[in-house]
């Protein structure tokens, strides 16, 4: 989740969108190999381009019924609430 640092301005640490099937089974605590039957299944979806495959959190989330992380945005310079 990005966080506004004390100088106003938004941290470049973001949340990826979508990640590797090993770091999705990483996330679930889980085999890669049943990262891959949770596709099969439905359950996760593989989004392909190219050779790489990979998922998209949000779908992690919902398959573990927590809400996916919001969205950040995209202002630098956020003004202060002092």
């Amino acid at each position: 989740m990005p966080r506004i640092t004390s100088d106003g301005t938004l941290d470049d640490r973001t949340q990826p969108v979508v990640v590797k099937p090993g770091t999705a089974a990483e996330m679930l605590d889980c085999t890669r190999s049943h990262v891959y039957e949770l596709i099969a299944r439905g359950q996760l979806r593989k989004i392909t381009v190219g050779r790489m495959s990979r998922i998209p959190v949000d779908d992690i989330y919902k398959l573990v019924n927590l809400d996916p992380p919001t969205a950040p945005t995209h202002r630098r310079n956020l003004p202060r609430n002092d």
